[in-house]
């Protein structure tokens, strides 16, 4: 008997009578001795029956005949007859009568008895049947009877319960499986037993280890117990229940909602992404229609009676506003799929949901980005072909179809071999075309590069790389880019840098150095060798900033470099000032660009070029421009200046002529002196500043020297030794000599001053020829004046300002700071330069270079000076926007006799002019006036009356005058301050034709 460990009995009441087992009722009772055909053998019921038949019969013959014989006799003799007849025929009617009943109930006992021969012999075939069966069926099974023992054990139930049917047949179960009987299983029984309640229960059956099914079914005869080995369904029941509780996990855990609704759409079950999603709990939800608990989605019902109809699927994507987001505007992914039964009938729906609203931001946004990159595609000169695993073209851009010259309808859709063929025509050389991708053609991983010419002359560059998706191969990219151009320029480059080479390699000014990104030099030009004195192999190793001298530029210099390293921006242009091998500083220019490769910057390269000439020069320039600029405000000085001194010089003659008091003859003496030595003043400033107007002529420096040497001697004093060396050659200059010597004398001075306690001058002059004159100078034959002296030299930070007018180091009222700066403005008005050396300590040289002359010199001074002014009559007209220079000369010229008109501006002076009938001899203009100049109003004029006399005047006016023609200028010039007197000799001159012609830079 099975004893049953962690017993679960289920109780099945059936409907109808219980399952009678045949087998058990067949062996409680033997079977009978069959009986001989024939044999009457009525029972006790058919005698019994046949008793009270004949008796019924009997009493109602007794009591109808009597009746009967009442009504028909008429005496006593004929009742007796009647009786007896009566009587007679009582015995023989019931006679018959028994007879036949008899008869039948015999034929009927017979037939019972056949009747239940033949059951019997059914019933014993049916049970051999029934054994048989029970058997060969695949459950074990035995019957008990109603005390419990067995009657029948079928061959499975030996095998599942170990044990033989000989062992168990009439023997008590309760005996046989006392140890291992369970109280469950006990009680099980004795309810099946008792009750007549079929029952089924399962357990795990120790002793074989397995899970046994048992049933129980009760009949009057016994019980029988059918029984099998579950532990297979069982271990299938608990993987399927564990798969379920997984199941029921994944679920809850899934990253997206599910709900399932029933056919009448309310909520079955929902797991948490899905209440999380509508913002509600699963308690407000199971049980409640689709349109109460799932309102957002539009038309969500008529999707879910869609399914169930038809039981297709549906899946969309509508943008909804959630409540529990506070309204906010979502994408909710939903897909409505019917669920089925086992018999495949629809049983409900089953919805997905999910909340996709960033994976549509990024869908839109990659369809964005898609667009930009096929847009940038197109857009790119490379031609693009992208082909799948198969081969078949994907992707392509409009470059590749204008390279190749084929409409877009015959690439899309087909394969690379096929577009292979278009271009094959194109080719120079087909096969080495078809060569790479024949390769390449069974090496999906393998990247490859080469170059094919099409017959056009274009040079196509073709690349090809695998196409990744995901890590995985999906095919592969061409690119094709037209080279053409590209290796036209690669050649020029090339000779470019053959020609770059010898030029940086060749060069001694410039050389070419690379370096790494530690600042570690690994390469330089052997023209480094020129411009800094080191070999190339000497400075290999060392860093590039080891050779700037200042610490700061060093440090300058380094954060450049590392910003460029970091950015990958080229340096701007600087400069630095470098050792040489020998000591000396340069300065260097530097140009540096970084090297990029493997996409990073691995080093800087760069030019080093030596400016030191040229930054000498720019400083040069600066110092000259900066001079100029003084020089045009001294120039404008001594213009406005020259005016007043006009009026001073002029007055006070015209009053020392009119004056009887010697006191006042004396005092406008002085003024006449003063006058005198303000505008020798003004001339130093207009020489300064080149204005001054000047009278050039072949000038013979060693004469001029000898001549003024007593004067040199007188200024220098008797404690200074003065040495005077001639040039042994001609040294002639075009210049004006008084210029000349007030450069000799400056410098003269200049040299005294810095000697105070005595020392030697020399002055020597030579003639040299110059290769590399300042800039705005023509290289040539120059003669120079060099003036040295041993005195007590020039300060480094003061040699720069020596030529800056007005500054001097001397004590206030000892100088006026304009001796160097005229010399500098005399030798720039001439076409030269100075030049200065100078220590602290040990004496200065000045160099003053003039362009050298070969025409004959010729030192006579011009000579204006006569006893007496000549007098005169002509109409003269005065033009000039001072009025006290204005009224000086009218009443100057008009006490020698002229007939004179005034006009303050040009535009006055020409409707003076047109107003008068008769022209003037003389027209009078100054150079600078407001609204018209005085060449502008002299032009005029030269056309109004051709026959007047032109002349300027002016202090400050060689900028503002026409330039020469023909080697003259255009009007006379007279220069101002002027006395009186040699304004009428001027005057006079120009009226009677005599004033010489103006040599070119020269006052008429």
């Amino acid at each position: 008997m099975p004893q049953l460990t962690d017993p679960r009995p289920q109780e099945a009441s059936r409907d109808g009578p219980a399952r009678e087992a045949a087998v058990p009722s067949a062996a409680a009772e033997p079977p009978a001795a069959p009986r001989r055909r024939g044999a009457r053998a009525p029972g006790p019921s058919s005698a019994f029956r046949m008793a009270v038949v004949y008796t019924v019969l009997g009493v109602a013959w007794i009591l109808g005949s009597d009746k009967v014989v009442s009504l028909v006799s008429s005496g006593a003799s004929q009742t007796l007859a009647i009786s007896l007849i009566k009587g007679i025929l009582f015995v023989i009617v019931s006679g018959a009568a028994g007879f036949v009943l008899l008869r039948r109930a015999a034929v009927r006992e017979q037939a019972a008895e056949d009747r239940r021969s033949r059951s019997l012999a059914a019933e014993r075939e049916a049970a051999a049947r029934t054994a048989e069966l029970l058997d060969s069926i695949g459950e074990g099974f035995f019957a008990l009877d109603r005390d419990g023992r067995f009657v029948h054990v079928n061959h499975r139930a030996e095998k599942l319960l170990r044990r033989p049917a000989a062992d168990l047949l009439g023997r008590d179960i309760m005996e046989v499986y006392a140890e291992e009987a369970s109280a469950a299983l006990l009680q099980a029984y004795r309810k099946a037993m008792a009750a007549g309640v079929a029952t089924e229960l399962e357990g795990f059956y120790a002793p074989l280890g397995a899970w046994l099914a048992i049933r129980l079914y009760p009949s009057a005869t016994g019980l029988s117990v059918f029984f099998s080995d579950v532990s297979e369904r069982r271990r299938v029941e608990q993987e399927l229940h564990r798969t379920a509780r997984q199941l029921d996990t994944l679920l809850e855990q899934a990253p997206v909602g599910f709900a399932f609704f029933d056919t009448e759409l309310r909520y079955v079950r929902v797991n948490r992404r899905h209440t999380a999603i509508l913002g509600e709990s699963p308690e407000k939800l199971i049980g409640r229609h689709v349109t109460e608990a799932f309102p957002l989605v539009p038309g969500v019902s008529t999707y879910l009676a869609e399914v169930l109809a038809t039981g297709e699927v549906i899946t969309r994507t509508d943008r909804v506003s959630l409540p529990s987001r506070d309204g906010a505007t979502v994408a909710l992914w939903v897909s409505y799929y019917p669920v089925r039964g086992a018999d495949g009938s629809i049983v409900g729906v089953g919805v997905v949901v999910d909340d996709v609203t960033r994976e549509r931001e990024t869908e839109e946004r990659l369809e964005r980005t898609v667009a930009l990159l096929s847009a940038t595609l197109d857009s790119t000169e490379d031609a693009v072909v992208v082909e799948d695993l198969e081969r078949r073209i994907l992707v392509h851009n409009r470059r590749a179809r204008e390279m190749w010259g084929i409409a877009e309808p015959r690439i899309a859709g087909t394969t690379m071999p096929d577009l292979r063929k278009a271009v094959f025509p194109l080719m120079r050389d087909p096969q080495a075309f078809a060569a790479l991708s024949d390769r390449l053609a069974g090496q999906r991983d393998a990247s490859g590069k080469d170059v094919v010419e099409l017959k056009d002359g274009r040079i196509i560059e073709r690349r090809s790389v695998p196409h990744r998706v995901g890590g995985v191969i999906a095919g592969r990219v061409w690119s094709y880019r037209d080279v053409t151009e590209q290796r036209k320029a690669e050649a020029r480059l090339r000779e470019s840098e053959g020609r770059f080479r010898l030029m940086v390699e060749g060069s001694e000014e410039v050389f070419f150095y690379r370096h790494d990104v530690d600042g570690i030099f690994q390469y330089l030009s052997p023209s480094v060798r020129a411009v800094l004195g080191y070999e190339p192999e000497e400075l290999l190793g060392r860093h590039y900033t080891s050779l700037i001298t200042d610490e700061a530029s060093m440090l300058d210099v380094a954060r450049r470099t590392a910003r460029a390293i970091e950015t990958g921006a080229p340096v701007a242009p600087y400069s630095a000032t470098n050792r040489r091998r020998d000591g000396r500083l340069v300065t260097l220019e530097i140009t540096e660009v970084p090297v990029v490769a493997g996409g990073g910057v691995v080093g800087m390269q760069g030019f080093g070029r030596d400016v030191t000439e040229r930054r000498r020069l720019e400083g040069e320039l600066r110092q000259a421009q900066k001079m100029e600029a003084v020089g045009r405000l001294a120039g404008g000085v001594a213009h406005d200046f020259n005016n007043i001194l006009t009026v001073v010089t002029g007055c006070a003659h015209v009053a020392l002529e009119q004056t009887q008091d010697p006191e006042v003859a004396r005092l406008l003496g002085e003024i006449g002196v003063a006058a005198d030595r303000a505008a020798g003043l003004t001339r130093q400033l207009l020489a300064f500043s080149r204005k001054q107007v000047v009278e050039p002529r072949v000038v013979d420096l060693n004469a001029l020297l000898l001549h003024t040497d007593s004067m040199l001697r007188r200024v220098i004093g008797e404690d200074v030794t003065l040495e005077v060396v001639p040039a042994r050659v001609p040294a002639a200059t075009w210049a004006d000599p008084g210029q000349v010597e007030q450069v000799l004398l400056n410098l003269a001075v200049n040299a005294r001053d810095a000697m105070p306690h005595g020392g030697t001058l020399r002055i020597s002059i030579a003639r040299q020829q110059v290769g590399s004159p300042p800039e705005g100078i023509e290289p040539g034959p120059f003669a120079v004046v060099e003036v040295v002296d041993n005195g007590v030299g020039i300060p480094e930070d003061v040699l720069p300002r020596i030529f800056e007018p007005f500054f001097t180091t001397k004590e206030f009222g000892a100088g006026t700071g304009l001796g160097l700066a005229t010399v500098y403005g005399i030798l720039q008005q001439t076409g030269g330069w100075v030049e200065v050396e100078s220590t602290a300590g040990t004496g200065s040289r000045f160099r003053a270079f003039f362009p050298a002359h070969a025409g004959d010199a010729n030192l006579r001074a011009r000579d204006l000076d006569t006893d007496s002014v000549p007098r005169g009559s002509e109409r003269i007209l005065v033009v000039e926007d001072e009025v006290a220079v204005r009224s000086l000369v009218r009443r100057v010229l008009e006490r020698l006799g002229y007939h004179v008109l005034e006009a303050a501006d040009g535009r006055e002076g020409l409707r003076v002019l047109a107003s008068q009938p008769v022209p003037f001899d003389l027209i009078l203009s100054d150079v600078v006036m407001p609204g018209m100049s005085g060449p502008e109003f002299l032009e005029q004029c030269r056309v109004l009356s051709p026959r007047c006399r032109l002349a300027l005047m002016s202090g400050y006016a060689a900028d503002r005058l026409p330039a020469p023609v023909g080697g003259h200028q255009a009007f006379p010039f007279i220069e101002k301050p002027f006395e009186p007197a040699a304004l009428g000799r001027i005057v006079r001159e120009l009226l009677d034709g005599d004033a010489p012609p103006a040599d070119p830079g020269a006052t008429a």
